[in-house]
């Protein structure tokens, strides 16, 4: 149940959020799994509200009452074969959006309005395979995942598209009581929604710790290696396109510290993941930056 009310403004909806899971295994080291989930959408509180943000003299971003609620359905394929040292793990996704609200810009007295609508839809298509190999026994592991997702937003007045490759790299170390884990992604993550692109920085862990089966702690470094910061975000609006880079010489590397504790006790019951957040934890702010 999604309910809303702002002045004479009110929006309330039930939906039913269902979702399909099938596995398959035709032979001890072979497994399939399918699975897809048809999902209700809420507009964001913040998109809803009537107000407008200054972003700097010739732009302002404004909210929409008029927002929708739209459909999503989220599909995946997965395919995992275990020989001896060697295994592999295929994934395939397809994520649909029926009107999905993402943002437009339009000219107004003189000032560039950027603002939120229902448009056409957003897809989002991907594939990643991950080759996995016991370096050493169960003490060394390593796994290469090559991966490649596309894009494909389709608005009221737009329509971009674009292809992102990447390759990760995992390598575990275990023996006896002590693990160690470094994990890197290139190029740098990078995401589109509606005409906005989105790209982070380079980034890999480093991580040691101790483990016992009642508890484990973790310490380690993000981009330990890496001394300048870089981020770049583009907007490919026709009407008024935006870019901007950041980069850093100062950069701040966090340390992190991860410390686990078992609590089971009593009889264990089997679960299942929960499918539903019950959960308001949208601030209902406006984002006033350019992209």
């Amino acid at each position: 149940r999604f309910y809303y009310s702002q002045h004479d403004n009110k929006n309330e909806k039930y939906a039913l959020q269902p979702s399909l899971r099938v596995t398959y295994n035709p032979v001890q080291d072979l497994h399939f799994r399918y699975s897809a989930a048809l999902k209700n959408n809420i507009p964001s509180i913040a998109y809803l509200n009537e107000v407008e943000q200054s972003i700097d003299p010739m732009q302002l971003r404004r909210g929409n009452p008029g927002l929708k609620s739209y459909y999503s359905i989220n599909q995946s394929f997965n395919a995992t074969y275990n020989k001896g040292i060697f295994s592999t793990d295929a994934l395939v996704t397809y994520d649909y959006e029926h009107n999905p609200i993402m943002e437009s810009v339009f000219y107004e007295d003189n000032i560039f309005v950027r603002t939120y609508e229902n448009q056409k839809s957003f897809q989002n298509i991907g594939f990643e395979i991950a080759f996995n190999i016991k370096l050493w026994k169960d003490h060394i592991n390593l796994s290469v995942i090559p991966c490649i997702n596309r894009y494909i937003s389709h608005g009221n007045e737009y329509l971009h598209t674009y292809t992102m490759k990447a390759v990760r790299v995992n390598l575990d170390f275990s023996y006896r009581n002590w693990i160690v884990n470094f994990t890197t992604i290139t190029p740098p993550n990078r995401n589109v929604y509606g005409e906005q692109l989105m790209k982070g920085d380079l980034m890999h862990t480093l991580m040691a710790g101790y483990k016992t089966p009642v508890w484990s702690v973790m310490a380690g470094l993000h981009n330990p290696f890496i001394n300048v910061y870089k981020s770049e975000n583009e907007n490919w609006s026709a009407l008024n396109p935006v870019k901007s880079d950041i980069h850093s010489k100062n950069m701040a590397r966090t340390f992190v510290v991860k410390f686990n504790f078992n609590l089971n006790f009593g009889k264990q019951m089997k679960s299942f993941p929960k499918t539903v957040r019950n959960m308001d934890d949208d601030p209902g702010i406006m984002s006033g930056n350019k992209n």
